[in-house]
């Protein structure tokens, strides 16, 4: 077939009237709009679980919103967090430990340890509020002096506990 033949033809099929009664057009989606679609579902339904789930509800109270940000970011801030490390009731759950404190109280838990145990009373009272007590952990924690304080207060506990271990 001519060239001239083809490019007649071609140009007859684009004048012809379309089969169907609505006209179809293609438009490309933008790769950058696909993946913004799918993280959006991602975190929809990271959030969903996160809400649901019956694990990690000390943490949910601290951070119940889920984000791609480092919040704290901290080794001995996380230990806290998330109750986890060196705390005795941590080791007492995993490792069948004592779960109570040096201090003499039956449980060292996250709580016990920012707000009643004497052996840090002197780094709360240089880096915590006045009425510390009537806070909320988390206003501790997002509080830059007190949050200094938290991490001093578990960077001793872990230099205790491994002194203890080495014995």
């Amino acid at each position: 077939m001519p060239a001239t033949w083809e490019m007649k033809e071609q140009m007859n099929w684009q004048k012809k009237p379309p089969n169907s009664p609505s006209i179809d057009i293609t438009i490309p989606i933008n790769l950058l709009y696909i993946k913004k679609l799918i993280k959006k579902d991602i975190s929809a339904e990271w959030q969903n679980r996160w809400t649901n789930s019956n694990k990690g509800r000390e943490v949910f109270a601290l951070l119940p919103i889920t984000n791609e940000k480092r919040v704290l970011g901290d080794f001995f801030l996380n230990q806290l967090i998330t109750g986890h490390g060196t705390l005795a009731v941590y080791q007492n759950r995993f490792f069948g430990k004592a779960a109570a404190c040096e201090c003499g109280s039956p449980r060292e838990d996250r709580n016990h340890l920012i707000f009643d145990c004497p052996q840090w009373d002197s780094i709360r009272s240089k880096f915590f509020p006045c009425n510390f007590k009537s806070s909320s952990i988390d206003l501790l924690l997002f509080n830059p002096i007190s949050k200094n304080g938290l991490r001093e207060i578990m960077q001793c506990k872990l230099q205790t506990f491994l002194k203890q271990t080495e014995d």
